[in-house]
């Protein structure tokens, strides 16, 4: 008998995989350590706060925070991962991720649960395995779109699960690289299916999840103009519905950093241009080859890139996506390889 499999099957088990990997070794304390890096702390707080305050701030929580993870080199000083504007704590990074694991958070604030340092680290893990799971479900959804071998479709699914970072770092947290991936695999979907102001929308909001998004977000938009090149009005109509969604979240995005911060741009990243400063040839090979976070020596199996690279680029006219996609991972590579970290 023939296992049928689809969107719900995939993304069920994804997220039961997810989670039993953490209990597994949480439960019996072979490693009790469920946060990975308080860079993402303030972040997994946020939905207790929308949920049970109705605000964004973190004063409720400032205490347990800070006296679990306080600044490193100076306890007495506000820990990086907030920001205080005012009299109030705010996350120093995006809280998108946090907007969306929101509803994750309701069951436990109904439930009226003490809201500890483990409380916010537990469902920060949960969270962040159903939105890598709902990721993984997305991206066999592509691939059933795209592929007609059920092999092939369930190979690259469990490759795409389970031996990238989807399982190594995204379901492990609230990082901006979990809502990004949920974003893109909806995104990308949508403009298979010809949703291009639905598929801005969504893209819009992944600058919101992660500003460096923006490079993808612009690619997307130069792929759609190509598609549609030589019917104008389907080029001007099809244009304007992307980049017109797209820009709502800009928009919302600039209006929430106004009134919280002060600022157009995100407090963190908005002063940050300067720290692009690093040997541009260091960078690159390091996100790529580094022993301690390279893409090739967390998942040497994304080594067949290079082949892909080489098999679209050599027919690039007939592959506008897949050239779409090498143009992102370039370009991302070389804006991040030239950031100080």
């Amino acid at each position: 008998m023939k296992m049928r499999f689809s969107f719900t099957t995939i993304t069920i088990f994804s997220f039961l995989v997810f989670v039993a990997s953490f209990l597994s070794v949480y439960l019996t304390k072979l490693n009790n350590l469920t946060l990975q890096s308080e860079y993402f702390l303030a972040i997994a707080t946020v939905p207790f706060s929308i949920v049970k305050e109705g605000n964004l701030d973190l004063n409720e929580y400032y205490g347990t925070l800070s006296s679990a993870y306080p600044q490193p080199d100076d306890a007495t000083q506000t820990p990086y991962y907030l920001k205080q504007v005012g009299e109030k704590y705010y996350s120093s990074y995006p809280m998108f991720a946090g907007f969306l694991a929101t509803p994750f958070y309701i069951i436990p604030s109904l439930l009226n649960l003490d809201i500890s340092i483990e409380t916010i680290r537990v469902m920060s893990r949960l969270s962040a395995s159903a939105m890598t799971a709902l990721s993984v479900g997305f991206f066999f959804l592509l691939l059933q779109k795209r592929l007609k071998s059920n092999k092939q479709i369930l190979l690259l699914t469990i490759i795409y699960a389970f031996a990238t970072n989807t399982f190594s770092t995204s379901s492990q947290g609230l990082w901006q690289q979990t809502s990004s991936q949920l974003l893109f695999t909806a995104g990308i979907l949508l403009l298979d299916y010809k949703k291009y102001g639905l598929a801005g929308l969504v893209f819009g909001f992944s600058y919101m999840a992660r500003p460096t998004n923006v490079i993808s977000i612009a690619v997307f938009g130069l792929y759609i103009l190509w598609l549609h090149r030589k019917k104008f009005n389907e080029l001007l109509m099809n244009g304007f519905r992307y980049g017109f969604m797209a820009i709502i979240p800009f928009i919302f995005d600039a209006t929430l950093n106004r009134y919280l911060f002060g600022s157009l741009l995100n407090i963190e990243y908005g002063d940050r241009f300067g720290d692009f400063y690093e040997k541009l040839i260091v960078g690159t090979t390091g996100l790529w080859i580094s022993p301690s976070k390279g893409v090739l020596i967390v998942s040497p199996i994304l080594i067949f890139i290079f082949y892909g690279i080489y098999k679209y680029v050599k027919n690039w006219k007939e592959n506008p996506f897949e050239i779409a996609i090498i143009s992102i991972i370039i370009f991302h590579t070389l804006v991040l390889g030239k950031w100080y970290a």
